[in-house]
């Protein structure tokens, strides 16, 4: 046989080897391709993007109490002016307007803090001169301060009466300390006006 004879023979028995070999190259490719997207799916399925629903409802604000509107009167109140020695007076009335998510614990309280709130109405109003009380933006400057305090001492102050330091307690409140107030639950609502039902100077 002649060397080209030879040489025919070796690539025709090569020939089919690489024939052979096409299949793994295949079935490889395609076992890459499923575990690749086995893959994703295992991340998808642990790892599960945040959908805009879901991002929506962890935002979503709570629910705001509903409030109602309710009307206290103070006693009258007769206090010396400052500056005067004592020979002028005021005399005046407070009606309180006010919004809360309970009114009946809010009127409680109002009876039951009725010490502290006369305490510092006496404070506030003592230190008025007859010239401030003749001054229109002095009652409104007036008004707002004492809506205020009142916010504070009937609305954000929910420390259970029992809790209290006894000298920060009213006069007759020494006997209900033994028990928790239903007035101590904690109230949405604020002071929304202070209306002067009387203001007379003597």
């Amino acid at each position: 046989m002649s060397e080209a004879d030879q040489e025919k023979v070796k690539v025709a028995d090569a020939a089919p080897a690489k024939k052979k070999g096409l299949p793994s190259m295949v079935w490889l490719g395609g076992l890459a391709a499923v575990i690749i997207a086995a893959a994703y799916m295992a991340v998808e399925f642990v790892f599960p993007a945040s959908t805009p629903s879901t991002q929506h409802e962890v935002e979503k604000p709570k629910p705001q109490p509903k409030m109602f509107r309710d009307v206290h009167t103070l006693p009258a109140m007769l206090v010396n002016l400052a500056g005067s020695g004592g020979k002028r007076y005021l005399k005046i009335g407070i009606a309180v307007e006010y919004e809360a998510s309970d009114v009946e614990v809010i009127k409680k309280r109002f009876e039951e803090r009725k010490p502290s709130i006369q305490d510092r109405l006496i404070e506030v109003l003592s230190a008025l001169t007859l010239e401030k009380i003749n001054d229109p933006e002095n009652k409104t400057r007036l008004k707002e301060m004492v809506s205020k305090d009142l916010t504070k001492i009937v609305f954000e102050d929910d420390t259970p009466l029992s809790a209290r330091p006894v000298e920060a307690r009213g006069e007759g409140e020494h006997e209900k300390s033994a028990a928790k107030a239903s007035s101590d639950e904690p109230v949405a609502g604020h002071v929304s006006k202070i209306l002067f039902t009387d203001f007379v100077v003597q």
